[in-house]
């Protein structure tokens, strides 16, 4: 959905759907973002839509660095590192490193879920950058 709404390609039914206006601004309330204004506006949407900042609607946390000495040989907790993220795609298969269940458990907050996107922030040497400046969101 993300993908095609970048791209423009949604459907007459996606667009014609009514805007979750109410469950915006009970995530705005707490914002501390500086409300979008018309110049920031580059693109029309349809009259049902509203436009939103990332961080509105979205969580951005940053990855976390685990020491070298807190991997242990096998376990349930693999950890994506840079090396597993290759074409769009996580690959598991390769360089894999895992974590103790009691390392796992501190850093709860960082596994990735179901409906999550991931973003490498670095190793985008001679690659477009996507989100060059996440730091307004």
């Amino acid at each position: 959905f993300l993908e095609s709404a970048i791209r423009g390609e949604l459907t007459k039914e996606l667009r014609d759907l009514e805007s979750p206006k109410e469950y915006i601004q009970a995530l705005r309330k707490n914002s501390k973002l500086k409300p979008i204004e018309n110049k920031d506006i580059k693109l029309e949407i349809p009259d049902n839509w509203e436009w939103v900042r990332l961080g509105d609607i979205s969580t951005f946390l940053g990855g976390y660095a685990f020491k070298s000495n807190s991997y242990v040989e096998y376990s349930n907790n693999q950890v994506i590192r840079l090396g597993n993220v290759k074409d769009y795609q996580i690959i598991l298969e390769e360089k894999q490193v895992f974590v103790s269940d009691e390392v796992a458990q501190t850093v709860q907050s960082y596994k990735i879920k179901v409906g999550d996107i991931l973003l490498t922030m670095t190793g985008t040497k001679e690659k477009k950058r996507l989100f060059p400046n996440l730091s307004g969101y």
